[in-house]
């Protein structure tokens, strides 16, 4: 049963971070197509997809910073953390993990800059939006999970 829960953990987990990118790559395709429109520039579903495309393999592979393992280390921090001291608190696990899933980009766009001269590590968090766009992808991600440790307290 042990070992079950585990391995259900890990696909969560898993399905986090594949939703995490596809929301980053998103939003970043969503930035650029909006840029392109105002300057008048025809926009084809085609062009569309292949932006899209293009931006979630440049996330997962072409970056100069491995912006998926950061991401994933950083929810698994956070999300430990988040197990360990939800035993003493009465917030529903959904909103706990809504919390370290927003707290992992808060640490991601605010944090880590300081530490590398103020670069951001994803290109969506150079403005303020962007930041606060990451922060809530994180919390969606988070919430996901959190949902799933309710499910699974629950036996379903």
């Amino acid at each position: 049963k042990m070992f079950k829960t585990i391995l259900k953990s890990l696909f969560h987990f898993l399905i986090v971070l594949v939703l995490t990118m596809f929301l980053i790559a998103f939003h970043s395709s969503l930035l650029n197509l909006i840029w392109l429109a105002s300057i008048k520039m025809p926009i084809t579903i085609s062009a569309s997809l292949t932006m899209f495309i293009g931006d979630v393999e440049g996330l997962l592979f072409n970056g100069a910073f491995p912006v998926p393992i950061l991401i994933s280390m950083l929810y698994a921090i956070t999300f430990i953390f988040t197990a360990v001291i939800r035993r003493w608190t009465v917030f529903p696990a959904r909103v706990m993990y809504a919390v370290a899933g927003a707290f992992t980009f808060i640490i991601i766009t605010l944090v880590l800059p300081l530490l590398v001269n103020n670069i951001d590590l994803i290109a969506n968090a150079r403005s303020s939006n962007g930041k606060l766009t990451l922060i809530i992808i994180g919390a969606i991600a988070g919430l996901y999970f959190g949902s799933f440790v309710e499910r699974s307290k629950n036996g379903k």
